[in-house]
């Protein structure tokens, strides 16, 4: 801007912002390393786990990686990076079906037939197959 011809405070004041909004942001940013790090290691936990770790999870993998850090500061990269962890299906059962058909009752709890050999009951709880 100062190539331009034009001060700061003049355009500032016609843009209402504080001039040192704009020193603020024309200031190089520093960039931190560690940080740097940290969230190249969060993706590839991430991307090896097939997105299975929560904060708690991904928390313990990192530390056992060397980092030193702890669970809020695990929550809010992964929230800055967008990375969540897939939830488990819930399990459902499967549904019964066609109900069996039910014999038809014809001892009638009368368990002394008038007859030797026309009424016969047996228990199949275990029948070996092989």
């Amino acid at each position: 801007m100062k190539k331009a011809g034009s001060h700061v405070q003049q355009i500032c004041r016609c843009l209402s912002i504080a001039s040192s909004t704009f020193y603020y942001r024309v200031k190089p940013k520093v960039i931190d390393t560690e940080q740097v790090k940290l969230e190249a290691a969060m993706k590839q936990v991430h991307f090896d786990m097939d997105a299975t770790y929560g904060k708690r999870g991904m928390l313990t993998e990192l530390q056992s990686m060397g980092f030193e850090l702890g669970i809020h500061k695990v929550r809010t990269s992964m929230k800055r990076l967008k990375l969540v962890a897939k939830r488990p299906k819930q399990h459902h059962y499967p549904t019964g079906g066609k109900a069996s058909v039910i014999a038809p009752n014809y001892l009638n709890k009368q368990f002394n037939p008038e007859h030797v050999n026309t009424l016969w009951s047996g228990d199949i709880t275990y029948i070996r197959t092989q």
